[in-house]
């Protein structure tokens, strides 16, 4: 069990640190989801997006170079940090040798992250921000929504649980457009979860015969995003 010395209270969008700064504290989340994410070549890449219980910020505390991403929370996040005075004197109680292949660890994982938002990067740059949509997996089209979008799927939330494999349909608007992007998807993932007590399906969907047009369309509202966001972050 984690010593936890303090506890920190983000709101939806709020910066925990940013990319290239410096900082070594650790953290768990203790309620809340925390998006990593980190720019490539002018386009922000989505690496993970942690949930309850899960541990971040561990790399800079072992080789105290800057943060290799950043870590915005996603809804209303309550974070623990973890007790710094009990980490130096476990780790200090290292090896120099063993402090050495963490140190290897870490710098070998901090160049694959590059690598993956590099090649996520080229593949399929998206947009972290919430869009209502109607998705159909059945007969009829129920409400959900969209927490990011790129030109080749979505990521949603929806109120019942779908089968990784499913086909299923979408239906939107973008930003200022009123002309509907509809089209077949497929699960791709599935993960079932709980926030505020109330259980939430979040999944994978990637799109089956999206119009080229509509790719376009998408990829032009993700690049104006990725834009806007990178200013603000300057």
């Amino acid at each position: 069990m984690l010593s936890i010395v303090n506890e920190m209270q983000f709101k939806d969008g709020d910066y925990i640190f940013k990319e290239g700064s410096y900082g070594d504290w650790i953290y768990v989340i203790l309620s809340g989801q925390v998006e990593i994410s980190k720019y490539c070549r002018g386009q922000k890449v989505i690496v993970e997006t942690l949930k309850e219980g899960d541990v971040f910020g561990e790399m800079s505390f072992v080789d105290k170079t800057p943060r290799s991403a950043s870590a915005i929370a996603r809804g209303n996040v309550s974070l623990g940090i973890v007790d710094r005075d009990l980490l130096d004197h476990e780790y200090n109680k290292l090896s120099q040798d063993m402090r050495m292949v963490f140190r290897a660890l870490v710098k070998r994982l901090r160049e694959t992250t590059a690598k993956i938002s590099a090649f996520s990067g080229r593949q399929d740059q998206r947009a972290a921000k919430t869009l209502g949509i109607q998705f159909k997996s059945g007969r009829d089209f129920t409400k959900a929504y969209a927490v990011n979008i790129g030109g080749g799927g979505l990521l949603v939330r929806i109120d019942e649980p779908v089968s990784v494999g499913a086909k299923c349909a979408v239906c939107f608007n973008l930003p200022g457009e009123s002309l509907p992007i509809e089209t077949d998807c497929q699960v791709v993932w599935s993960s079932l979860g709980t926030e505020e007590d109330k259980k939430i399906v979040m999944a994978g969907l990637q799109f089956i015969d999206l119009k080229a047009e509509d790719r376009d369309r998408i990829s032009s509202y993700v690049n104006k995003v990725s834009q806007l966001e990178q200013k603000q972050d300057d």
